[in-house]
């Protein structure tokens, strides 16, 4: 953030994007040598994943470019709805491409598994307040109250420093207080920042009209999304955690994209909605609109999302996962040994610290039930010596950190 700043105010808000670039070109380059091999339950390439690829960002891109031209435009030109119905179009043939496929790149059950729909929407939500937030705060100091680009940027830092702060404490006091009650307080916060941003008066300086409201949305952001992305995870198998991954991912990138194009067009629309308004008043409204609108926007998720997680909840059964962060059953591991170590049985002693101690499987299944396949356990062992698993000498248990 710092160094957006210095090199806006060195070379221009252009410097900013070609460093950018430079960067992720470095990081591509030191990913080759550096990060290991897929050692993933089955490395054979799936024969529709290139038409894929090649569906899924274009038609991304498509929506993306209708939407921006629309804000600035409006709704109804050739040049607006060309582009709409086009990626739509790619992307429902992309969703029917992946029902019909034995290995789809994106496996549609991930937004059926217990909450994990409603969260990944709710993350789409939360990338456009986080677009919108810093897009509009940094031209509301610079438009509005006057200062320069690396005061600008200097007077952002508490802002993320509280987003740390409220991502490092959610896990924790989700675990006194609950996750649905933790991420409902963590977006109330966010709304209560944004809407105290839209009442800002714009007259005095960023500390005084700005400081306060800007933590309130920093530390609403952390707790958010903590939690939503546990939300989302929570109930994911071992074989799909990073296709999970790279879906919160793309949510919020989505929501940031399409998000602050419909803003900037609010945005704009306010400014020119007073024509007797001086330049840096019009402005000032029209941020106000957008801060206002991302305010109510939190809070509606909120809402919507408490509700959606209460009902699910009271729908699941006993043992299934009930909201954001609770775990399914006494364990997390692929469907095969999960419904095997459960006929098992397995006791409290077994477990140490809430991290399940596998039993070694013997040549004779336990009664009541198969034993865990043999294979599937050589895979587990092997795969509890590479990411750090502790072995263990009483009675050759060994203690699997599973996702």
């Amino acid at each position: 953030m710092l160094l957006g700043g210095v090199l806006t105010d060195a070379v221009g808000w252009r410097g900013v994007f070609f460093a950018t670039a430079l960067l992720a070109l470095l990081l591509a380059l030191a990913c080759v040598p550096g990060v290991p091999a897929d050692s993933g339950y089955d490395r054979r390439p799936a024969r529709r994943v290139p038409r894929a690829l090649a569906l899924m960002p274009v038609g991304i891109l498509a929506l993306a470019y209708g939407v921006t031209e629309a804000g600035r435009s409006g709704w109804t030109r050739p040049a607006v709805l060309v582009p709409l119905g086009a990626g739509a179009a790619l992307l429902a043939v992309f969703a029917a491409a992946q029902k019909q496929g034995d290995r789809p790149l994106l496996p549609l059950r991930l937004l059926t598994r217990g909450v994990a729909g409603p969260a990944y929407l709710g993350m789409a939500v939360l990338g456009t307040v986080v677009a919108g937030t810093f897009f509009f705060l940094s031209l509301y100091q610079q438009q509005v109250l006057g200062d320069g680009p690396r005061t600008a940027a200097l007077y952002q830092v508490p802002l993320s420093v509280a987003a740390v702060l409220g991502s490092t404490l959610a896990p924790r006091i989700a675990r006194r207080a609950g996750p649905g009650t933790v991420l409902g307080s963590g977006l109330a916060a966010l709304a209560a920042g944004l809407l105290w941003l839209g009442r800002a008066p714009g007259k005095g300086a960023f500390v005084q009209e700005a400081m306060a409201p800007s933590l309130l949305v920093g530390a609403g952001l952390g707790v958010a999304f903590v939690q939503l992305t546990q939300a989302a995870t929570a109930d994911v198998p071992y074989q799909d955690a990073g296709r999970a991954s790279g879906l919160l991912s793309t949510a919020k990138a989505m929501g940031g994209v399409f998000g602050l194009a419909l803003l900037t067009g609010l945005a704009v629309a306010r400014t020119g909605a007073d024509p007797l308004a001086s330049g840096a008043q019009a402005l000032h409204e029209g941020y106000q609109a957008a801060f206002t609108t991302l305010g109510l926007v939190a809070l509606t998720t909120a809402l919507v999302l408490l509700t959606v997680f209460a009902a699910r909840g009271r729908r699941a059964p006993r043992g299934a996962a009930k909201g954001p962060g609770e775990r399914p059953g006494p364990f997390t591991a692929p469907p095969m040994i999960r419904r095997s170590t459960q006929q098992e049985g397995v006791s409290r002693a077994d477990h140490i610290q809430g991290v399940p101690l596998l039993r070694e499987p013997s040549a004779r299944p336990a009664a009541g039930g198969p034993s865990v396949c043999p294979a599937a356990w050589t895979q587990l062992r092997d795969r509890d010596r590479t990411v750090g698993g502790s072995r263990r000498a009483d009675g050759g248990r060994i203690r699997a950190r599973l996702p």
